[in-house]
């Protein structure tokens, strides 16, 4: 009779399984391999990307200190320019009165008094009071007054209180706007 043998064929059998376990070990160890592969540089980036976070969360608060403790120069160096600002517009108003008194004054010659001189810093309103000699002066006066010159560096000078003293002298007073003097300029 033939011989059977079972342990043969068993580990026959038992060896393709060991074959295909250690195949699916393979697959599965490479899987494995590939997961945790995956997972570490996720962690790796994780970290790095938290890491400059936190250094741009550093600079930021560093910067954020820095601009805080610069408050005080901002806030000092916008009260200089608004002070800047105010002695600017006081000298070009002075410069303006002064450049109008000139004017006037070199206009009239010096057969004309300017005895008076009123400035409403506010309104920038000129007033000057004349003294005119005789009324040959006081004509020339008025026609100066109404000539091109004038009427194009200072628009309308307006003229009041026209009155003769008791010594035969004529007293003028003019009103010079210099807001629209600055306009035309």
């Amino acid at each position: 009779m033939p011989e059977i043998n079972f342990v043969s064929h068993q580990a026959k059998k038992l060896s393709t399984q060991q074959k295909k376990d250690q195949l699916y070990f393979r697959y599965a160890l490479g899987v494995f391999v590939f997961i945790l592969g995956v997972f570490l540089l996720s962690l790796i980036v994780f970290v790095y990307v938290k890491s400059q976070l936190d250094n741009s969360l550093k600079q930021e608060k560093q910067l954020e200190n820095l601009i805080l403790g610069q408050e005080n120069i901002e806030k000092s160096l916008l009260i200089s320019n608004a002070k800047l600002e105010v002695l600017v517009t006081l000298f070009k108003d002075r410069f303006d009165k002064q450049a109008a008194m000139s004017f006037f004054s070199n206009l009239f010659g010096e057969q004309v008094l300017i005895k008076d001189m009123n400035y409403e810093a506010e309104d920038k309103i000129l007033s000057l009071s004349l003294n005119c000699k005789s009324v040959f002066e006081l004509e020339r006066v008025l026609n100066l007054l109404s000539s091109p010159e004038v009427s194009a560096r200072f628009g309308q000078v307006n003229k009041s209180q026209l009155k003769r003293d008791s010594a035969g002298k004529y007293n003028l007073t003019l009103t010079i706007n210099l807001i629209s003097n600055n306009a035309k300029k």
